[in-house]
């Protein structure tokens, strides 16, 4: 999934009442190295797998321009595997943070993005690979044009140097080694961003992919990345009218296209928002649509939802489209979307389970009016569909308002598949006031879905005395990072859920 191989950082997730069953392990931090914790991150495997946590820690200063970190891996039940310490440069005027590892083989790279305070085209990232074999931290290098450099980044003239730069390479694993991913920085033409480079795991390159050949503004997405392929999509701005957006697959030994199949263009009538999940050998495209427009998909213009089956060449198995006027047997809405408080429904996520069955997580949002500018998000509704796609149940989970200044506005955390990807369990936020007092604390509420059964629990997250940060954990369990305000150090710890 996507949400996998991004491996976003999970936010701050906040989180009146639900059981625990049991714990596996508790550490405290503190007992794990010594400095300051500046980062801790899931490890995922290729597969989006969890391998276990990634802790990394300050220790300071050890020259002008040097600082000292220790890292610690732990695995999934939270034993300690690995550690050792590194030198990083300290760029001038610049903020840095560790990414989350991405695994390739048995090695992790281990990123760091520095991002100047006042210029956004000022940011560039650095790179290490630890051998989980040995445990041996590889010298820093980055990429410049493709090509691997060896070593720190010259602080003299980097700063023209980035001006004159228009993307960062962000490296994502493929399984037998990474790929380089040029993100474009804010205000710049991707124009000159041309392909997708593969490199082994010594850093040497073994193929380029070349997406945009004719050398014009586009629009991508990687939205599935394994050892055999990846899928991505791609729209261009050749024609100012008909701006044709397609699926890739991608053979990651090669680099050969092995199918492009057309999303949307001016002749289907609707431009579409989707993501891409892979079962077996079929893929499945699944999102919404609105009328086409060469600016592409507008959630405010949103018909209703599609989904496209596709075989492993990208022949078309299945295809069909649901509007607002079909679902309404479950949910009360108009033929604009909209439901009967004036609020639309916006997708968080799609699953697809192993049968083939489909669970759209959409949550409400509503505008604020002329006083209040922006969006609220209330309610999480879950639309259960068969395999056939049509609509079969809707479950609400009531929740209280959150709006666009507090946090973010959406209170959607992240997933995970379980019974070997015949059901789903999800988790989101809520900042809820108390029955009895106007006191709010965040909440944190596991929703989990098997064989269309749906089951949901809360968690209290936040006290005067604590505050609780979930994070992905291995299947049937949630890890908790807990910060007290009377300790200088959090633990961690793994806690058994109900589904």
């Amino acid at each position: 999934m996507i949400t996998n191989y991004m491996k976003s950082i999970i936010a701050w997730l906040l989180i009146s009442s639900v059981s625990f069953y049991g714990f596996s392990q508790v550490s405290s931090l503190s007992d794990l190295a010594t400095g300051q914790l500046v980062s801790f991150s899931p490890i995922m495997d290729i597969d989006s797998e969890l391998f276990g946590y990634m802790g990394v820690y300050k220790l300071g200063e050890v020259e002008k321009g040097k600082e000292k970190f220790e890292y610690v891996i732990l695995d999934k039940n939270l034993n300690a595997v690995a550690n050792g310490e590194f030198i990083n440069a300290a760029y001038r005027g610049m903020y840095s943070r560790f990414m989350p590892p991405e695994k390739i083989g048995n090695s992790l790279i281990v990123s760091e993005a520095h991002i100047h305070a006042t210029n956004s085209n000022k940011v560039f990232t650095t790179h290490r690979i630890l051998s989980l074999d040995d445990n041996e931290m590889s010298e820093p290098f980055y990429l410049k044009e493709g090509e691997v450099i060896e070593g720190e980044r010259n602080q003299k003239g980097l700063g023209k140097d980035q001006r004159n730069t228009a993307s960062v390479d962000v490296l994502i694993a493929s399984g037998k080694g990474f790929i380089s991913y040029p993100i474009s920085k804010y205000g710049k033409s991707n124009k000159n961003t041309k392909s997708i480079m593969h490199y082994n795991p010594e850093r040497q390159q073994t193929w380029e992919y070349i997406f945009n050949p004719y050398g014009v503004s586009h629009k991508k997405t990687i939205l599935h990345i394994d050892e055999s392929f990846m899928l991505f999509s791609i729209k261009d701005d050749r024609d100012e009218i008909d701006r044709s957006e397609f699926l890739k697959r991608v053979n990651m030994e090669n680099g050969k296209e092995e199918f492009s199949y057309q999303i949307d263009n001016i002749e289907g009538g609707y431009s579409h928002s989707f993501q891409a999940h892979v079962i077996d050998d079929k893929t499945y495209v699944i999102g919404r649509m609105s009328p086409y427009a060469p600016s592409g998909y507008d959630y405010q213009k949103a018909e209703g939802f599609f989904k496209i089956v596709l075989d492993s060449v990208g022949n078309e198995l299945a295809k069909k489209y649901v509007l607002w006027e079909d679902v309404k047997e479950f949910i009360d809405v108009d033929e604009k979307g909209r439901l009967e408080d004036k609020s639309t429904l916006h997708s968080k996520e799609y699953f697809v389970l192993k049968d083939g069955s489909v669970v759209i997580l959409t949550e409400k949002l509503k505008e604020r009016g002329v006083l209040f500018s922006g969006l609220s998000a209330t309610d999480l509704v879950l639309l259960q569909f068969d395999k056939d796609f049509n609509l079969k149940d809707e479950f609400t989970i009531k929740k209280d308002k959150s709006s666009s200044w507090l946090w973010s506005l959406s209170d959607y955390l992240y997933s995970q598949y379980v019974a070997d990807a015949e059901g789903v369990v999800f988790f989101y936020r809520d900042y809820k006031k108390e029955v009895d007092s106007k006191e709010k604390n965040w909440i944190l509420g596991i929703v989990s879905i098997i064989d269309g059964k749906v089951n949901h629990e809360i968690i209290p997250m936040s006290s005067e005395e604590h505050f609780i940060m979930p994070y992905v954990a291995k299947e049937g369990y949630i890890l908790l990072r807990e910060f007290n305000k009377d300790s200088d150090y959090d633990q961690i710890r793994l806690e058994r859920i109900n589904y």
